[in-house]
């Protein structure tokens, strides 16, 4: 959770502005709390509950603080301690307890005392219970031994916190609620409603209702949510929207907090209530992503295995079997740190860059697995959690793009190369002069989606792809039907998930075939509703620098014209390769293969007749055959005779005139000539440019000829 998120809750609070709060997006995140640790966003809510009003220096106010969902029911949170209750205990075992202890004991153990004790110093300023686990960690062969006699170590433990925090819930037994995962929602409103417009024992009342989607559902938009009749739906959303504007509740000091992951699916009637402040809970950002990190550098040592036995005969003798039986031992129950280890050529800098998306809670259960086998955090973990995150947050609507393949396995495409290496540190840094997004236009094959890949592996900012509708069986429908609305209503949250993720590429592929300019179509298509967000988001202004669009498409001429009407839209255009790039092309998709080369010409192999109409994907289908016949053949290595089989049964799939037509399409969207492939073949280079620049005029004609030349299925 932000501080700044806090921050506004507790400034509105304070100031009686507001004392009802919707958040929405990352509500189920890891929070940092100098003394506590890192804690479950739900405690941490509940305890700064209880801690508002502070400047008053009132030390008799109390509050009465619990969560419900309904999964659960409610819930009263304990005492928050150091030690000895279950939350504790596991932040302590899990090595998610306070920092500043765990660098204490690890400054403790590498011999800088002077640090230790200023960590230890900073530390009971806030929280005077960690004293007795400093004096517990003071025995032998534990990690303050060498402290027990400092008398600067016996003077922290007699000084007093100069922070009293206010306990949780203290003086209340609250063993029995009353308000179980059973009781009706309406009774569990009114108990709510009657809490709210009184202070019980003479306590403020703080509420945490979570899942507020599954009390207050967006019954017009989503078709999960269908249990409550409308009448009772009614109610409950009312009596929530009310609660917002009461006089009573403000007047007693009490506080509401609602959280719902996806704003889209809750009632509107409840976003849009007078007086109710809506706040979104961005994903962490690379400082606080860093000092997690540095967080979960110092482990506890339980973590490790016991050590391995040096031989056959070790493992088998019963001083390693006792070993076993009573590992680990005592002094590594304590909180002794030890080092999380990076793979080679990854470190933790480059962790904290490559983890955008994640939330803290994702990382760390990232780490968790490979902290307990003891091995190597690599860029392959956290790319696997940051994937898992990424489909979770957007209900399968994004998928991270995987880095396969790496710029020098790639032949051609120097005009892109060019133009992303100047972008893409505007784009990280947040310098000016970053468009809204680049149009990949060109014939199927060219390198569109391969400069996709190649951008997730450069990029160490996420690179993402949105699901088109028809990718996941949504069928084209009238709009205002259950699964348009539902891809809208998951579109919705993917697009604040992407915002607060940003920088971020967002990639659209196939956008002709969703987002046609076929009015009847549209019409009737799930992308009637869905296109409309996206310009929404593409339009406002501060999306610009946060997210690049991507739009990959063959056929630009069939994207409907609102969606190429984006403004600040660079394109760059991929057009058939030439003699030179293709024999590039060959060689490194060879060397990929797995499989050695015999004597291949590769120049003179891609200057065959028919060749100039080869694109990328078909070079590359080439090689699939002709490693397929030297595998076939028990050969270790791919030989002339290979490709050239593979050549002499080789047709492009498309026609000289439907490549050209494609190519003179994508080319009418160029401004520059730098958009533009350095060299260009004939006849396209006679009609494309002119005086170098983009000859347009010229271009248009020719396409008006080529449609009374092709069948109306490839030219439309």
């Amino acid at each position: 959770m932000s501080l700044a998120v806090w921050e506004q809750i507790q400034s509105q609070y304070e100031a009686q502005v507001a004392h009802q709060f919707l958040l929405h997006l990352n509500v189920r995140d890891l929070v940092g709390h100098p003394a506590y640790g890192y804690l479950p966003m739900e405690d941490y809510l509940l305890f700064s509950i209880c801690q508002l009003d502070r400047q008053e220096e009132n030390d008799s106010i109390q509050w009465l603080v619990f969560s419900y969902d309904r999964v659960r029911g409610a819930r009263f949170p304990e005492r928050f301690r150091v030690r000895g209750n279950a939350r504790a205990d596991y932040q302590w075992k899990y090595g998610l307890n306070a920092t500043l202890y765990k660098f204490a004991q690890w400054y403790a153990i590498q011999g800088n005392d002077r640090a230790a004790l200023n960590a230890l110093q900073a530390l009971l300023l806030l929280e005077a219970g960690f004293k007795d686990c400093i004096r517990a960690d003071t025995e032998p062969e534990r990690p303050f031994a060498r402290l027990k006699d400092n008398p600067a170590l016996e003077r922290l433990l007699n000084t007093d916190p100069i922070v009293r925090w206010r306990e949780v819930n203290a003086g209340i037994r609250t063993a029995k609620t009353g308000i179980t995962r059973d009781t009706p929602l309406l009774d569990v409103l009114n108990r709510l409603d009657s809490l709210l417009h009184a202070n019980p024992y003479g306590r403020r009342v703080g509420v945490l209702i979570q899942d507020v989607e599954l009390i207050a559902p967006n019954r017009h938009r989503a078709s999960r949510f269908q249990e409550h009749s409308g009448v009772e739906s009614a109610v409950l959303i009312q009596t929530l929207a009310r609660w917002a504007s009461d006089p009573e509740i403000r007047e007693r000091r009490n506080l509401v907090l609602m959280t719902a992951e996806n704003l889209a699916d809750v009632a509107q009637e409840l976003v849009e209530a007078p007086e109710l402040c809506v706040l979104q809970v961005p994903f962490p950002d690379l400082q606080k992503r860093r000092a997690f990190l540095r967080h979960l550098a110092v482990l506890p040592e339980h973590w490790q295995p016991p050590p391995p036995p040096k031989s056959p005969e070790e493992e088998r003798s019963e001083a390693y079997q006792k070993l076993l039986k009573e590992w680990p031992p005592y002094r590594q129950r304590t909180q002794v740190p030890d080092r999380l280890r990076y793979g080679e050529g990854f470190s933790q800098r480059d962790a904290a860059h490559r983890t955008a998306g994640l939330t803290l809670r994702g990382l760390y259960e990232a780490y968790l697995p490979v902290a307990l086998r003891s091995g190597a955090v690599t860029r392959a973990d956290l790319d696997a959690a940051k994937a898992r995150e990424v489909a979770r947050f957007s209900r399968g609507l994004l998928e991270l793009v995987p880095p396969r393949v790496r710029r020098e396995e790639v032949g051609g495409l120097r005009h892109v190369e060019r133009y992303f290496s100047g972008l893409l540190p505007h784009l990280t840094e947040g310098r000016p002069g970053v468009p809204n997004g680049v149009w990949l236009f060109g014939p199927p094959g060219t390198g569109k989606t391969l400069t996709v890949s190649v951008l997730s592996s450069v990029a160490v900012l996420p690179v993402l792809r949105l699901k088109m509708p028809h990718e996941l069986g949504i069928r084209p429908i009238s709009p205002g039907l259950d699964p348009e609305d539902e891809y809208a209503n998951n579109l919705h949250l993917t697009l604040h998930y992407a915002l607060s993720i940003a920088p971020v590429i967002l990639v659209l592929e196939r956008v002709d075939e969703t987002f046609s300019n076929d009015e009847l179509r549209v019409e009737r298509s799930v992308g009637s509703r869905a296109l409309g967000l996206l310009l929404e988001c593409m339009a406002i202004p501060e999306t610009q620098g946060k997210i690049l669009w991507l739009g990959l498409s063959s056929r630009p001429h069939r994207i409907h014209p609102r969606l190429l009407a984006t403004p600040q839209m660079d394109a760059l255009i991929y057009l058939l390769p030439t003699p030179q790039e293709r024999a590039e092309i060959l060689e490194r998709l060879l060397r990929r293969s797995g499989l050695g080369v015999e004597g291949i010409p590769y120049g003179e192999m891609m200057r065959v007749p028919g060749a100039e109409r080869f694109s990328g994907e078909d070079i590359a289908t080439l090689v699939t055959r002709a490693v397929r016949r030297a595998v076939s053949a028990g050969r270790q290595a791919v030989r002339r005779e290979d490709l050239q089989a593979a050549l002499d049964e080789f047709t492009p799939e498309a026609s000289p005139l439907e490549l050209e037509y494609l190519s003179l399409q994508a080319a009418r969207f160029a401004t520059a000539r730098s958009q533009l492939p350095d060299e260009i073949l004939p006849p396209l280079s006679h009609l494309i440019l002119e005086g170098g620049k983009v000859a347009k005029e010229r271009i248009v004609r020719r396409i008006q000829e080529l449609r009374s030349q092709l069948p109306e299925e490839l030219r439309d």
